[in-house]
């Protein structure tokens, strides 16, 4: 995510944890986030996103020793949390902003123009904002808009769960085509023959 210091858009790393609880009061923790907005964050997903995170232990960190106190950083924590609780990575390419209201809507930040110009210039390819925001385009970062979490959970691990559909569909298809099929019993016959040959014994006279 991107947040504010001062005048200066500055990018910060958030990652989470969340685990079964063996005990039956799950452990939540945060390490340069505010705890009372982690905890909230956590009743949205489970409330609107539908993931079941009240038997679970949640960690959530800020990489670098940050200390995150503006609402733009909700969007990339709950992106965060979903991704290892679904177990499912996020791109490294990617960024989250935006603040998340109580009822799972993304609402828009201020000067997210320039949050959104600092990612491109640190070399990220896409960038997931509120869709109310109108941003102008950039050539080389595709903007995600999305208006709820649900939305943005689906739109940043689209990319890796994207390539593999691509590649299992990409499979079947070689495996259902006749042309594909007909190569490959060409092959075994010419193995099969070889094969035949090496193992016959030779008469020398």
């Amino acid at each position: 995510t991107c947040v504010m210091e001062g005048a200066r858009p500055v990018l910060a790393e958030v990652q989470a944890l969340v685990v079964g609880s063996a005990a039956g009061n799950p452990r939540r923790t945060s390490n340069g986030f505010d705890y009372n907005r982690a905890a909230m964050l956590l009743a949205v997903l489970e409330k609107r996103g539908g993931l079941k995170l009240s038997t679970c232990d949640a960690y959530l960190n800020i990489i670098g020793g940050l200390q995150l106190d503006e609402p733009a950083a909700d969007l990339a924590a709950v992106v965060a949390l979903a991704s290892s609780y679904l177990d499912k990575p996020v791109p490294g390419d990617l960024a989250a902003v935006g603040e998340v209201g109580l009822t799972g809507e993304l609402r828009s930040v201020s000067q997210l123009s320039q949050r959104v110009a600092e990612v491109r210039r640190l070399g990220f390819k896409h960038c997931v904002i509120p869709a109310r925001q109108g941003l102008e385009s950039f050539p080389d970062l595709q903007l995600l808009p999305v208006q709820n979490i649900g939305e943005a959970i689906r739109a940043a691990m689209r990319g890796e769960s994207g390539r593999r559909r691509r590649l299992k569909r990409a499979r079947r298809r070689r495996r259902r085509c006749p042309v594909c099929i007909s190569r490959q019993i060409d092959r075994h016959i010419r193995w099969c023959m070889e094969s035949r040959r090496s193992s016959v014994p030779t008469m020398v006279l």
